[in-house]
Order: C-alpha cells, then sequence, then structure tokens
C-alpha cells in the first residue's frame, strides 16, 4: 500500500505485506524507492520461491546503500541492526524496517 503524504505526490513511509510478491512491488515501486521513505516490510522467505524470486533478490531490490536495516524475527521481540547479509538464512517470516541513512 502507498499513501502519498510527502512532497510531490510521493510517500514518506512505504508499508508491504503482500505475501511473497515482495519483489514484484519493490520492482514496480523503483520510482518510488528512488525518493528514500522510510519502509516497513513484511517478508516470507520460505513463500517467494513460489513466485520466482529469493530473499537475495529482496536484499538487492532494497538498495540498501541508502538505508539503515533493522530485523525483527517472526517470534522474538528485538529488532537487531542489519546490513542485509543474513537475511537468507530466515525461513520463518521477518520484518524489515528501513530508514534513510540521512536521518
Amino acid at each position: 500500500m502507498l499513501e502519498a503524504s510527502g512532497c510531490n505526490g510521493f510517500p514518506d513511509l512505504v508499508k508491504i505485506d503482500v505475501d511473497g510478491f515482495e519483489c514484484s512491488v519493490l520492482r514496480g515501486a523503483s520510482q518510488v524507492m528512488r525518493r528514500h521513505p522510510k519502509v516497513a516490510i513484511e517478508v516470507h522467505p520460505c513463500w517467494l520461491p513460489r513466485y520466482g524470486s529469493s530473499a537475495s533478490e529482496v536484499v538487492a531490490l532494497l538498495s540498501l546503500d541508502s538505508y539503515r536495516l533493522w530485523v525483527l524475527s517472526h517470534g522474538f521481540q528485538q529488532v537487531k541492526l542489519s546490513s542485509g547479509e543474513g537475511l537468507v538464512r530466515y525461513s520463518r517470516k521477518i520484518y524489515l524496517f528501513l530508514l534513510p541513512a540521512q536521518l
């Protein structure tokens, strides 16, 4: 879901919860993502291959060089700063929170 509350009709915050279609959404939102909004995304690593993608592809589409990435693994109560490298090891649902690096 995209909500245009930012400047020039671009959102300040993007929330993605699409149960396996994360890569499709991120590819379609490339123009929005170039503006570096805050991002909250729920990822189901085990569902991604069903729809022709992977956790590695999600990470590549997120342009992490422009963001600080925080990860919350399903069932845990602590959000951890991440480089994105270890996301492929998760098999259960994870929550990603991205803040632009300049904040």
